[in-house]
């Protein structure tokens, strides 16, 4: 559904959508499960907080369709990305280590280098990396982004002005099963470069395996999750070169949403499969998880992550950012409530 589909809606409503927005706060916290509450854990995730970014303008734009996420340590920014190419400065409360609230702060749409924005198709911006975010310096971060639809990988400064393109091998470019089905996350590995994962590659390259593409033309592979229509959405990677992989899993209404996060072993040159070292959360909406279309993943810090859903520009979707904390064992599992 797009925005203007959504303002249609909203008209409809006899103005339900702009009063909303009219008195609705930056964000309202939101109750992810009736029996996992902020600072309980499960399986090997640490819930620290979930909060609601109603519909809202944000310098023009309106803040929908969230995809990508990248924490900049430098700056204490969220930088979340939009699938039609609008970058959004998020500002975080948090208190005793949960997440409180979220304001988001700025807005920029990514440009084109004659300066006009990107438009279509080419402003599918589906995975977003920071670099230099850490390194003590302010006013040096610059955004690696991935494109779906016109598959790229591109940099960008911190409010969209284009740095250049990164060069992809030939198989990156064409590798997947269709115009929607592309480059949908990019990350930066310690010691292999940038590497990235179109969401769904071609059946005969991969059936039922996820690939994943360095820049320098290296590529591995590994078992996508066993639920139906399971992908990757987005990724980190970790200082050893293992990867946080994020997967959505849905097909019908009539089906559960499964989002599972998953972390593998190292990346290796030598090999061209990577092994899945464990699980770290598998939440299935049909099990009383209150989740939504989570596409987008951060780390902050070494050992805490957010997730993002894209609310697809649809009324009755969600934009969710959870706060989550990895932890190293898993933890023993709540007992459900007693039924009467």
């Amino acid at each position: 559904m797009t925005v203007r589909s959504l303002i249609l809606i909203g008209t409809l409503l006899g103005g339900w959508l702009i009063s909303v927005d009219a008195t609705a706060q930056a964000s309202n916290p939101h109750t992810l499960s009736t029996l996992y509450n902020p600072g309980d854990d499960y399986m090997r995730i640490g819930f620290r907080g979930a909060v609601r970014l109603p519909y809202q303008v944000v310098d023009g734009h309106a803040l929908v369709g969230l995809s990508a996420l990248a924490w900049d340590q430098d700056e204490s920014v969220l930088y979340a990305m939009s699938d039609t190419g609008v970058l959004f400065h998020l500002q975080l409360v948090l208190e005793a280590g949960l997440l409180i609230a979220v304001e988001p702060v700025a807005a920029y749409a990514l440009k084109q280098s004659d300066g006009t924005r990107l438009r279509g198709e080419a402003a599918d911006a589906e995975g977003l990396h920071a670099r230099h975010h850490d390194n003590g310096k302010r006013g040096d971060t610059e955004l690696v982004v991935s494109f779906e639809r016109i598959p790229r990988i591109a940099r960008f400064s911190t409010d969209g002005r284009p740095l250049g393109g990164l060069r992809i091998p030939g198989p990156v470019k064409h590798d997947y099963q269709g115009s929607n089905k592309g480059l949908e996350s990019v990350t930066e590995t310690a010691s292999l470069g940038v590497v990235t994962i179109p969401e769904w590659p071609k059946p005969d390259i991969a059936a039922e395996s996820t690939i994943v593409y360095s820049l320098e033309g290296h590529q591995w592979s590994f078992p996508r999750y066993p639920a139906t229509n399971s992908a990757v959405v987005a990724m980190e990677a970790l200082p050893d070169d293992s990867l946080l992989v994020l997967e959505r899993s849905f097909s019908t209404i009539w089906q559960p949403l499964i989002i599972t996060l998953r972390r593998t072993e190292p990346l290796d040159e030598s090999s061209t499969e990577i092994r899945i070292a464990h699980e770290v959360v598998v939440l299935n909406s049909f099990a009383g998880w209150q989740i939504d279309n989570f596409e987008g993943l951060s780390l902050h810090g070494p050992a805490n992550l957010f997730l993002v859903s894209d609310d697809n520009a649809s009324w009755p979707q969600k934009t969710l950012l959870l706060y989550l904390e990895l932890l190293q064992q898993p933890a023993e599992p709540k007992d459900p409530p007693a039924q009467r």
